[in-house]
């Protein structure tokens, strides 16, 4: 089985890997014929190793949405289509995704995809799911990162206390200082989920706000 990346706006084979070069889970290089940029938020091109937003230009591109001219122009800009999605390129022309642009945390100037810091905290061997999500800090005025996980229900209440601690340290250590969960680490049962299933980070910020708001009246 080999990663890609495509959507229903220009097929599923914008980029891929091949059998004949492959690269972890990264989601490959572009396919015949299409031209692939990673903009800034001033759509400027970013460096390798830089996130952005990944545009795209090909004949397998859509021309419009269907009786919607807005939408169809809000998708275009200088004839590329923005795909939403956050994306950076390694130095062998790899493409690695990180998020969605509409879910990226802004934090003093930076930008945080809520998936990196997932991708951190999913294979801890203690944690079953993770999901992390921003929400505005009334004080700073800031909006900060903030973690849930769920735990083995086979742990006792202290040892899940003490994983919590050490989980806390454990991401510290693996991010740069602005993409600490800065909002707090949760403990909670289950994370809100679709049937597919996937985070309903809308549920996810209104769980940030209650457990946040809750833990400021103790």
């Amino acid at each position: 089985m080999l990663n890609g990346y495509g959507m229903s706006e220009a097929t599923v084979t914008l980029l891929r890997n091949t059998r004949g070069g492959q690269k972890g889970a990264s989601v490959g290089k572009p396919a015949a014929g299409m031209e692939v940029r990673i903009v800034d938020e001033n759509y400027n091109d970013v460096q390798a190793g830089v996130d952005g937003e990944c545009l795209i230009r090909g004949p397998s591109v859509f021309m419009e949405y269907k009786n919607n001219v807005a939408e169809t122009a809000a998708a275009f800009r200088g004839g590329w289509m923005c795909t939403g999605d956050i994306v950076h390129v390694d130095q062998d022309g790899y493409f690695w995704l990180t998020g969605r642009k509409k879910e990226l945390i802004k934090y003093k100037g930076h930008q945080i995809a809520p998936a990196e810091l997932e991708a951190i905290l999913l294979p801890h061997p203690s944690v079953t799911d993770a999901g992390v999500c921003g929400v505005r800090d009334e004080a700073t005025q800031e909006e900060l990162p903030v973690g849930f996980v769920s735990l083995s229900t086979a742990m006792s209440n202290r040892d899940r206390s003490q994983t919590m601690e050490r989980l806390s340290v454990f991401m510290d250590a693996r991010v740069s200082s602005y993409k600490r969960l800065r909002g707090g680490l949760f403990l909670v049962e289950s994370l809100p989920k679709n049937s597919l299933p996937e985070l309903l980070r809308r549920e996810l910020v209104r769980l940030a706000e209650r457990l946040r708001s809750s833990r400021a009246r103790i």
